[in-house]
Order: structure tokens, then C-alpha cells, then sequence
């Protein structure tokens, strides 16, 4: 999935939401009449500053295991007990990702994760 959304021209995509849960963070994005749900499953830890009024995407991008992912590793070593799996499926050892959202306005939306899904779909007419 990392290869997929790298490769992806996800220039003027409009970024409808951003919903978090207890298991996932939805990146829903809307083109034309295209509509894409990045789902970032595992959800670990998520940084968005300086919202305005821009909603149009300029890139995204995954990184594995960048400075990002430490932060947050170092955080959640810091406030959890990591001998036990988090949420019943998050480890401290799995591999994590870094999905980076960045609008047109260089606000950046930065969220980490242990898997991530894309599910495309047709808006109804």
C-alpha cells in the first residue's frame, strides 16, 4: 500500500474528513466523482497545525519508520506498559508508518499507524 500512495497523483483531491477512532484514523478524500478512504488501522498517534481555510491536497506520502514514528514510539513506551499488545493487536516492535497529508497551504497533517488500507469507490450520481 506504501508503493500505491506514493505513486499516487494526489494533487487537487479534496479532503472531505479526517475521523479517529479507537482502532483507525479515515483519511476520506473526495476527485471529481472518485472517492478514497485512506485508512491508517492501528492507530498510534496523529499532529495537524495551522488549519485555515484550504482543504485541497498537494501530496501524500507514507515513510516507514522515520523520526516521526519515534517520537510517537517514545511517547507511547513513556506512558504505557509495552510488554502487553496495545489495543489487543499494536506491538512496540511492529513496523509503523507515517502518513503525511500535505495541503496546498503547506499545512502538513502527520499520522502514525501499523497498517494502512485504500478503498476507492464511485460517488452516487
Amino acid at each position: 500500500m506504501k508503493e500505491y500512495i506514493n505513486n499516487n497523483n494526489w494533487h487537487d483531491y479534496f479532503l472531505e474528513s479526517i475521523n479517529v477512532d479507537y482502532e483507525k484514523a479515515t483519511i476520506k478524500l473526495s476527485f471529481g466523482n472518485k472517492l478514497s478512504n485512506i485508512e491508517c488501522i492501528n492507530f498510534i498517534g496523529m499532529q495537524y497545525l495551522g488549519q485555515w481555510d484550504e482543504s485541497v491536497v498537494a501530496d501524500i506520502n507514507i515513510i516507514e519508520e522515520d523520526e516521526f514514528c519515534l517520537t510517537n514510539r517514545l511517547a507511547v513506551r513513556k506512558n504505557n506498559p509495552t510488554e502487553y499488545v496495545g489495543g489487543g493487536v499494536k506491538s512496540i516492535g511492529d513496523v509503523w508508518y507515517h502518513v503525511v497529508v500535505k495541503l496546498i497551504d503547506n499545512v502538513s497533517i502527520h499520522i502514525v499507524c501499523t497498517k494502512i488500507n485504500v478503498k476507492d469507490s464511485k460517488l452516487q450520481a
